[in-house]
């Protein structure tokens, strides 16, 4: 009777190292700064944790969403998992169908502020001195100086963000994943509610 006994909790338990196929339920939009919920529903490798749904969270790391999973739910009963979540080639991570790494933002933002500057330096009224070009001192002068005050402010402001590195990775629904499972899983230890 031992013998069968241990057999049976054998059955219940998805052992670590198990790697089952799922599909991403909704579109994921990750972000390098805060992470993205999404759910992936399990395929039938695994007839314990067949049609079990897991709760993920990602963040955008280059042009992959590194997720982790922490819930599963499954025939009205949640259990606690440590499950990571791999692309169909086995590596850590799903491969996103979009990414932006805030470059181009960045690059444009920044000339359009140096641009800016120089169309209103240019804007402003000056004079032809024996010694060079000069900007006179009149009211139109002064506003358009602000102004490109306000250029210069810009353009700091953006080689600040830009310095954040923002990347944004877009996963669509109905990817499909590897789920990854770090810690086994007892089902007769791992009910929440019953």
């Amino acid at each position: 009777q031992a013998k069968t006994l241990q057999v049976r909790i054998k059955d219940d338990k998805v052992l670590a190292l198990t790697r089952v196929h799922g599909v991403a339920l909704n579109s994921i939009l990750a972000m390098n700064t805060h992470p993205s919920t999404f759910i992936v529903r399990l395929s039938k490798d695994n007839e314990l944790i067949s049609e079990g749904e897991l709760r993920c969270q990602g963040f955008c790391f280059e042009k992959r969403v590194r997720a982790k999973c922490d819930l599963l739910v499954m025939d009205e009963h949640e259990y606690e998992v440590d499950v990571e979540i791999w692309d169909k080639d086995g590596a850590q991570g799903i491969i996103a169908d979009y990414y932006y790494d805030g470059e181009e933002k960045s690059f444009l933002t920044s000339n359009f502020a140096s641009f800016m500057q120089g169309v209103l330096d240019v804007a402003k009224d000056k004079i032809t001195t024996p010694f060079g070009e000069a900007t006179r001192d009149n009211a139109k002068n002064k506003v358009l100086g602000g102004l490109m005050g306000v250029g210069d402010n810009a353009q700091k402001r953006v080689a600040e963000s830009g310095e954040q590195k923002l990347q944004i990775a877009y996963i669509n629904s109905g990817k499909v994943v590897l789920a990854f499972f770090n810690q086994s899983l007892n089902f007769k230890e791992g009910m929440a509610n019953e």
